[in-house]
Order: C-alpha cells, then sequence, then structure tokens
C-alpha cells in the first residue's frame, strides 16, 4: 500500500471518529421560538442534520478527497443520533446560516470534524 493510501485510509479513519464524537454538539435540546415551519411541514431531526451533514461532506471532499458516499451516513446518524424521527424546532435560517458556513469552513477544521460557530447546536428539538 503506497504511503499516500495509507494516509487517505488513515484521515477516513480519523475522520469517522472525529464525527462520532464532534457531531454530538450538533443538537442542543431544548425548544425554539421558531414558528417558519408552519406552512412547510415541521422537518425531523434527521431532514436538518441531513442538511448539516451534505454541507460537511461535501466540504470534506473538497478539502482532502473524502468520499461523500462514505462520509454522508455515519455524519448524519452521529448528528441525530436516537432523536432522528423527532421533530426538529430549529430555525430553518439557522439551518441555512450553517450550511452557508460549512461551505467556506477551514480544511484544517473540517479533518478534525470542528463545526462553524453558527453549526454548533444548530440543530434543535423538544
Amino acid at each position: 500500500m503506497s504511503f499516500v493510501r495509507a494516509l487517505v485510509v488513515l484521515l477516513a479513519a480519523g475522520a469517522t471518529l472525529a464525527l462520532t464524537l464532534g457531531f454530538s454538539a450538533c443538537i442542543q435540546l431544548g425548544p425554539s421560538n421558531d414558528d417558519s415551519t408552519a406552512d412547510a411541514g415541521i422537518p425531523t431531526v434527521q431532514d436538518q442534520c441531513s442538511e448539516v451533514m451534505a454541507a460537511y461532506c461535501s466540504r470534506a471532499n473538497e478539502c482532502y478527497g473524502e468520499d461523500v458516499n462514505a462520509c454522508y451516513p455515519p455524519a448524519v446518524q452521529a448528528c441525530c443520533a436516537e432523536d432522528c424521527a423527532k421533530s426538529a424546532t430549529s430555525e430553518e435560517k439557522a439551518v441555512r446560516a450553517c450550511v452557508m458556513d460549512m461551505a467556506k469552513a477551514n480544511c484544517d477544521d473540517i479533518v478534525v470534524a470542528k463545526l462553524p460557530d453558527r453549526c454548533k447546536n444548530v440543530v434543535t428539538h423538544d
């Protein structure tokens, strides 16, 4: 196995571990005052984690070639854990701001699964 391939495998394993440990900060328990989702139906925690983690995995792909298909499922699971089916109380504008910040995130932060500040505790539920 070449050095580069070994490095990619090591980074992928490290990213998976970091996802498991770091993305628990995606969720903040507690209500939100946002009523803007009433007309469109209430998204689930999984819906909003999916938006955030799609942006993370896309940026990880841009930064260091992370396979989006390998990154995305564990990232969403780490974000919502056992709360995936619950109704989200997050403000959609906060989720959109997080997604925009993720697209500009520093690659050094992405490698260690450090989320932009506006992404911390962005997905909320009761």
